[in-house]
């Protein structure tokens, strides 16, 4: 691996090179075709309102059984104070329980977790919402909820 170091780091020397020697050709293709526009030529555009949804779960072993709890809050706002604010406080869902020994519960809470931020989210009048993971996270999540015979109401 460190004898191909010096040959890779020439490598991308010269890719860089190539690239920065090529830049100019580049950006006359599109200001040619007038794709090119600066910022203040484009229209104004309302900000728009925002809020994003998250939340921890955790497990801890104790030696009858788990102390388990899963959460979720939704915060408004990218841009305070001069975004509207629909919401007096940030909105929240908190579930904490004593759940057997399981192999799968910290899978069952983490599904838990992030059907408590969709909930939030969805129940959001807000115009952009913000979420982390991916659109799949979701679903894989959900498949746990089937090991599960006590599922809180608010998160299905």
């Amino acid at each position: 691996m460190r004898q191909r170091t010096g040959d890779l780091g020439q490598e991308l020397l010269n890719n860089f090179e190539q690239i920065s020697a090529r830049r100019q050709e580049w950006r006359e293709i599109p200001e040619h075709k007038g794709l090119l526009r600066r910022d203040a030529e484009l229209p104004y555009m309302p900000i728009p309102t925002t809020c994003g949804a998250d939340g921890p779960y955790a497990v801890e072993r104790l030696s009858a059984n788990d102390l388990v709890a899963a959460a979720a809050v939704a915060v408004e706002g990218l841009m305070p104070p001069s975004e509207t604010r629909y919401w007096l406080e940030p909105h929240h869902l908190v579930w904490v329980e004593t759940e057997a020994h399981e192999a799968e519960t910290g899978t069952i809470l983490r599904a838990l977790m992030i059907g408590m931020e969709l909930k939030l989210a969805s129940q959001a009048p807000h115009e952009v919402v913000f979420l982390d993971g991916s659109l799949t996270t979701p679903l894989i999540s959900f498949q746990a909820l089937d090991k599960s015979q006590d599922i809180p109401s608010f998160a299905t």
